[in-house]
């Protein structure tokens, strides 16, 4: 079963803490490892997913003064809609945001700034096995550092993965699995920023321009969220 984030955005003023925009909503367990230890390391299915994150903090709980009801659902403040949505012209438009059921936590936007995007960590990945010899033999579209994007999903009922290791035994020669797709996984290491990917880095970015708006610190903007499965 996977797991899901739901966040929240919130800015200090006159020293209190106020929601304005939805946060980062999307599944990508990199960053889970590195917000809060969460999937760290592992798949949906719980299997090993490589190394794990250095997680900024494992989770802190929500903060004292964020607002849910018994539900853990946070309600903005009355007449409130939320940054992006202003065009939903819709009283019936449900405003109010389920933080999930587990592992509470928040950072700010200066923690996660200070994040060193070019650490790097162990990550396995799946080949098909002639993607494996166009890897080995650094053939395009495979470069000096491997990303999520090259790799794939093992399909299909006929299938067998072996190791880099078996492969090798083998000198390559698959006949013995004749008929069936064979997949190679591989440990490779890769960058954080590799990790977290474009998506994640368009929503920092989007965080950034509201503390220029704002005129506040990334220190007096928070992401407040939990996770569900």
């Amino acid at each position: 079963m996977g797991t899901d984030i739901h966040s929240v955005l919130q800015v200090k003023r006159d020293g209190v803490w106020v929601s304005f925009a939805l946060g980062y909503n999307d599944r990508n367990y990199h960053v889970f490892g590195m917000l809060a230890d969460v999937r760290n390391g592992s798949r949906s299915d719980g299997e090993k997913a490589g190394d794990e994150y250095e997680p900024i903090s494992t989770p802190r709980g929500l903060p004292a003064d964020f607002v849910v009801d018994e539900d853990c659902v946070h309600t903005p403040p009355e007449n409130f809609r939320w940054e992006g949505y202003e065009w939903l012209d819709n009283p019936q438009f449900d405003y109010t945001k389920w933080m999930g059921d587990h592992s509470y936590s928040w950072v700010t936007l200066a923690e996660l700034l200070a994040v060193d995007f070019t650490k790097t960590t162990g990550a396995i990945g799946v080949l098909v096995a002639e993607d494996y010899l166009r890897y080995r033999a650094q053939e395009y579209p495979y470069g000096a550092e491997l990303t999520y994007e090259h790799f794939c999903y093992v399909t299909g009922d006929n299938t067998v993965t072996i190791s880099v290791s078996e492969f090798e035994q083998l000198g390559g020669d698959l006949t013995i699995y004749s008929g069936k797709k064979v997949y190679i996984w591989i440990r490779y290491l890769i960058t954080y920023a590799s990790g977290f990917r474009i998506e994640y880095f368009s929503w920092l970015v989007s965080a950034c321009k509201d503390a220029f708006d704002f005129g506040v610190t990334p220190s007096e903007i928070r992401m407040v969220f939990g996770f569900d499965n």
